[in-house]
């Protein structure tokens, strides 16, 4: 028994739902421009040809995006892919009931819309979502997609005792760059405010915020009228555009193309050193290291245990030499003993290396009020045995 059959017969059969009465033709009110192509099931299709703005983005080079973001899931072709559901929690009563998705094709963005109007069509509906992908090579960039859009599709698709006959390539979740890049920056990491903070991008008065679209489909269950959904719709499509232009931000910042913003250039940096790409992230680090910016510190200490650790000792001295004027407290011990051991070890120079053995040992010192006698003492001793042995060292040379 495969695992699909195993869960079929865990599931049993499929809960009863909520279901609209009215057929195609009595349900009023949904956007112009989209047709039936099932019973219960609506699509729109609009395209827009690049380069086309959305916010202070330009919508253009979304292919080469998909190149520089291709560590963290971005491969083949991307197409963008937004959920609207009957509830935010998930769990097996949650299903989907509007698909917002869009690729590029011929130096043009096409975007499809594709809503569910009767639950019981939701086999129809699942179909006509994974006939919409294009045909080769696809990868998915959501904004929380991982843990919630592709899941739910999974999930109501095997309730449909069926198989998703998708195998991507990829899947770039833009929440979690978003959340490295910009978390200390952002009041929170909603599409909502990375909107407005980060793409300058302001809806107009249809939009409807996003804890009210289950009420607003649930009354259209009941009462057939899809008036108010036309607010949903350009809901789910500004969150389309704006997953398109997030992308391309986080790209350019990744790339170095973008180093207006120090502190997000500077996590960049981090985010290709994580991934074992140092030359990546030595580019962005020195961006930030030549630049008059309160993290250019931060910036050089990266580069000196870079350059510390492919053997450039003289250039990694003299990066953690510059740190020293701007640090304080532990991190400065660090980065002096750092300097104590390269001086010693490397560099050949032991007077060097006791003098900034000592110069950490009075920052330590001078710190003592802010340590409990057993603290201080274990980080005191290895400095004073350092210190005792350099001095013996220096002794025996001086012999």
């Amino acid at each position: 028994m495969d695992r699909l059959s195993r869960l079929e017969r865990l599931l049993g059969p499929l809960p009863s739902r909520q279901e609209s009465k009215e057929t195609n033709n009595d349900i009023k009110g949904l956007p112009e421009g989209g047709k039936w192509v099932h019973e219960g099931v609506y699509v729109i299709n609009k395209a827009f040809p690049l380069p086309y703005k959305h916010g202070c983005t330009l919508l253009d080079d979304v292919g080469h995006s998909a190149l520089v973001l291709e560590p963290w899931g971005s491969k083949g072709t991307p197409v963008f892919l937004d959920l609207e559901t009957t509830g935010l929690a998930g769990g097996s009563g949650t299903y989907a009931f509007l698909a917002g998705l869009a690729y590029v094709s011929d130096s043009t963005l096409v975007a499809k819309q594709i809503f569910l109007a009767t639950p019981s069509s939701e086999e129809l509906w699942l179909q006509v979502l994974f006939e919409s992908f294009p045909k080769r090579d696809v990868s998915l960039v959501t904004y929380n997609g991982k843990s919630f859009d592709w899941p739910m599709i999974q999930t109501r698709t095997i309730l449909n005792r069926k198989k998703v006959p998708i195998s991507l390539l990829g899947h770039l979740d833009l929440l979690q760059l978003v959340r490295y890049l910009w978390k200390e920056k952002l009041e929170n990491c909603r599409l909502s405010t990375v909107e407005s903070e980060l793409l300058e991008v302001q809806r107009t008065v249809a939009d409807v915020p996003g804890w009210l679209v289950p009420k607003y489909y649930a009354d259209f269950l009941k009462t057939g009228n899809a008036l108010p959904l036309q607010g949903v719709f350009y809901h789910n499509l500004m969150d389309i555009l704006s997953l398109i232009a997030l992308k391309l931000k986080v790209s350019k910042i990744v790339s170095g193309s973008d180093t207006e913003d120090p502190e997000a250039t500077l996590k960049a940096g981090d985010l290709w050193a994580a991934r074992k790409r140092l030359q990546e992230a030595e580019k962005l680090w020195g961006f930030i290291a030549d630049c008059n910016s309160h993290l250019s510190f931060e910036a050089k200490l990266r580069l000196a245990y870079w350059e510390k650790k492919r053997g450039n000792y003289d250039v990694a001295a003299r990066l953690f030499e510059e740190c020293t004027i701007t640090l304080k407290g532990p991190t400065l011990i660090n980065v002096l003993i750092e300097l104590a051991k390269i001086n010693e070890h490397h560099l050949k120079n032991i007077p060097r290396a006791i003098q900034f053995t000592r110069h950490a040992l009075a920052v330590l010192d001078k710190a003592r009020p802010f340590y409990d006698n057993w603290t201080w003492k274990k980080l005191r001793n290895p400095i004073l045995h350092r210190l005792e042995r350099l001095i013996r060292k220096s002794n025996i040379k001086r012999a």
